[in-house]
């Protein structure tokens, strides 16, 4: 009976087996921990992309892009959002709109080889809430508002005899006209916050810089008193809700109704609406 009893025992041995399976558990674990760590590589492609962000329109002139902005917004509201009071074919008309632009006032207009540009922006901006810019012949007048202007514009705090000390520059002068002028300028006498000097008597002949709070308006001469096809003299301008478009001369290429009265249309635009109006001669590659 005790010699019975050996052979059950050496048959309990048998599951041993089963531990031997353990490892194979233990060593796929490691191959899960490697795959989250493709999730970091994607991170730089996001960090590379922000410096081109800030270097936008850090080298683009401000002043050109400002002109350009109100002719395209009056170009649009002038063709499709528009109701005409009053037009003729020889000096255009008034007439409302219910469009919302990106500024309160916009205004472009030319008499002969003299333009100007208006609109509004923020009360304080980089070079503060008053600058009064003036360029007539070679004679040149500049205040500002605070003290030495804003940075990198050429405007320093004391000048004599074009020794200037003070002002904001950390850097290239900016490529707006207003700026390269005040840096070649000869400043006879600057002091605080105005003064006078010198500088070529052309290009441009006339120049003139005005911002009084949120009021900004800029005005030079240009090449051609009376361009191929446009006006020699025109005015364009939203003003809240009301609308000025006149003209003398041109082909009537502004998209004003050639006549119209108390919102009907008699006769309509002497050119189809997709003819960009009035276009300056300086832009026309900026449209291409």
């Amino acid at each position: 009976m005790a010699t019975a009893a050996n052979p059950v025992q050496e048959t309990n041995i048998t599951p041993s087996a089963a531990p031997v399976a353990a490892p194979a558990a233990v060593a796929t674990a490691p191959v899960q921990q490697t795959t989250p760590s493709a999730a970091p590589v994607a991170a730089p492609k996001a960090v590379a992309a922000a410096p081109v962000q800030q270097t936008y329109g850090a080298s683009e002139n401000q002043e050109e892009l400002m002109k350009d902005s109100i002719h395209k917004e009056l170009a649009g509201v002038i063709r499709n959002d528009t109701t005409w009071l009053l037009t003729n074919p020889c000096c255009g008309g008034c007439g409302v709109t219910s469009k919302t632009t990106s500024s309160f006032l916009l205004n472009e207009q030319k008499c002969f080889c003299f333009e100007s540009n208006s609109r509004t922006e923020d009360c304080w901006t980089d070079e503060g809430f008053l600058v009064v810019m003036q360029k007539f012949g070679c004679c040149l007048t500049h205040k500002a508002c605070p003290p030495g202007g804003g940075a990198n514009d050429g405007v320093p705090m004391f000048a004599c005899c074009n020794v200037r000390w003070g002002g904001q520059e950390d850097g290239p002068v900016k490529a707006e006209e207003s700026a390269q002028l005040m840096k070649d300028a000869f400043l006879l006498v600057y002091f605080i916050i105005g003064g006078f000097g010198f500088l070529r008597c052309a290009d441009p002949c006339m120049y003139g810089k005005n911002k009084f709070f949120c009021c900004v308006d800029s005005n030079t001469t240009s090449g051609e008193c009376c361009p191929s096809g446009q006006p020699c003299t025109y005015k364009r301008s939203k003003l809240c809700c009301c609308i000025d478009a006149t003209r003398c001369g041109g082909d009537g290429r502004d998209g004003v109704p050639r006549c119209a009265v108390c919102g009907a249309v008699v006769m309509a635009a002497s050119e189809p609406a997709e003819t960009e109006p009035l276009a300056p001669p300086a832009q026309s590659g900026m449209q291409q």
